[in-house]
């Protein structure tokens, strides 16, 4: 026999092979983390799109919104605009209308009160059932001197038919005698009436309360008589309101030689303010 041959095998160092693996490892895992990081880039950019498309989609959204806004501001600025241009000239239109009224009811009233002008009012005689008002204006005639053939028509006036009205506060008393008289003859007989004593009974009425005579008054005109009154000389704001011919005056003193005509609510009202706002600059001296 011979020897046998010697199998020569070169088996790694133990330390060498350790290394070996090791630096396979290593490898693997940086390789790991670097495709980490790169998902996590990916991820983290996919995120930064999708916030930045978010966001941007938003700021589309809402800036649409605010252009509608804007758009639909504008157009009800324009409404509202047109509404007060509407409200300016419907109020111009009442504020015509109004005046124009007044001045139609003014010349209403000047035509009524004009055919009114020989008529005068017999104040202060009761009236009872049966009465003769021919005769008491007969009586009336002889007592102030005048002329019977002056009157030409007489007559109980009617009381307004609604209650609570000025016309009715008015005639809250008996309603007057009216006197209808021939042309230019009602001043003679209220001139003669300023000096003689008249009552009730004298003419032949009930009592001994006093009789006085005034001129016709037209509905209108009497209703500013009573108002311009009422407003002014029983507030103690004025000493002087009468009536001469259907025309309202108003003194405010002794003193004054200013004298205020009366032909409208609105008159008593603008006398009204300068009268208290005399008495205010008065006051402030």
């Amino acid at each position: 026999g011979g020897k046998g041959k010697r199998i020569s095998v070169i088996l790694p160092d133990p330390e060498d092979e350790e290394s070996d693996a090791e630096g396979t490892n290593l490898g693997e895992q940086d390789k790991m983390l670097l495709e980490i990081r790169q998902e996590i880039r990916q991820i983290r950019q996919t995120v930064r799109d999708i916030i930045r498309d978010e966001l941007q989609s938003t700021l589309k959204f809402y800036s649409n919104k605010i252009d509608d806004y804007e758009e639909k501001i504008k157009d009800y600025d324009m409404r509202v605009k047109l509404m007060e241009n509407q409200c300016k000239n419907l109020t111009n239109t009442c504020k015509n209308l109004s005046l124009k009224n007044e001045l139609l009811e003014q010349k209403i009233n000047k035509l009524e009160q004009t055919q009114s002008s020989n008529d005068l009012e017999i104040c202060g005689v009761g009236e009872k059932e049966n009465e003769d008002v021919k005769q008491i204006s007969t009586s009336l005639c002889q007592l102030l001197n005048q002329n019977t053939e002056d009157v030409l028509r007489v007559y109980r006036k009617k009381k307004p038919s609604r209650q609570g009205t000025a016309q009715a506060e008015r005639a809250r008393a008996d309603a007057p005698i009216i006197v209808s008289l021939r042309e230019g003859r009602r001043d003679y007989w209220i001139e003669a009436a300023k000096t003689a004593k008249i009552s009730a009974q004298l003419i032949g009425g009930e009592g001994e309360h006093k009789v006085y005579l005034r001129e016709s008054l037209s509905p209108m005109t009497a209703y500013l008589l009573w108002k311009t009154k009422t407003s002014l000389k029983e507030k103690s704001l004025c000493k002087y309101v009468w009536c001469k011919n259907g025309v309202i005056m108003v003194r405010i003193t002794d003193r004054d030689k200013k004298i205020f005509y009366v032909r409208s609510e609105s008159d008593i009202e603008k006398i009204k303010k300068e009268i208290l706002h005399k008495q205010a600059s008065l006051m402030n001296c």
